[in-house]
């Protein structure tokens, strides 16, 4: 009886046809690709992947997006900093907002400036690569790296 009910052909058949779905999927979700710019931040309900508050403050935002698709989001940059350098995730793009306009900045086109009394201690703000006196990206990843003060170790040369 258990033979007319369960047939080996039909049971290879149909895990073929599941097994090309999964692939089927698989290939939707990944030939849409990565996110081209910052993804929408649900402010006051995100929480910060290094420092677990609450996001909320616009201004001190930061996100990072890894090369599997995750964003991850940060309440300030020296939180983003200090995740890049305790657990080099492998990243595809990282974002600052901006700390006196509406925009955010790319990893390539951001400057750091100090921001007295910064969010959580950090004591940056994101701003213009070309502003004047900006630290850049690179060298405020090096300064958390070092373990200076502050929630994401990062101080600006004029705030030592």
């Amino acid at each position: 009886m258990w033979r007319r009910i369960f047939d080996w052909g039909t049971a290879v058949a149909l895990m073929g046809v599941l097994l090309t779905g999964a692939g089927f999927a698989y290939a939707v979700v990944h030939a849409q690709g990565l996110p081209e710019g910052p993804q929408a931040v649900l402010w006051g309900e995100d929480i910060c992947t290094q420092c677990r508050q609450r996001m909320t403050e616009k201004l001190t935002a930061a996100q990072l997006l890894l090369k599997d698709g995750r964003v991850l989001h940060f309440d300030n940059p020296g939180c983003l900093f200090r995740y890049l350098s305790d657990r080099e995730p492998p990243m595809a793009a990282a974002w600052f907002h901006h700390h006196q306009a509406e925009r955010w900045l790319e990893s390539h086109e951001v400057g750091f400036v100090p921001q007295p009394g910064g969010w959580m201690g950090s004591g940056l703000g994101a701003t213009d690569a070309r502003t004047p006196g900006a630290i850049s990206f690179q060298t405020a990843l090096m300064r958390a790296g070092e373990g200076h003060p502050g929630c994401g170790g990062v101080q600006h040369a004029s705030n030592r």
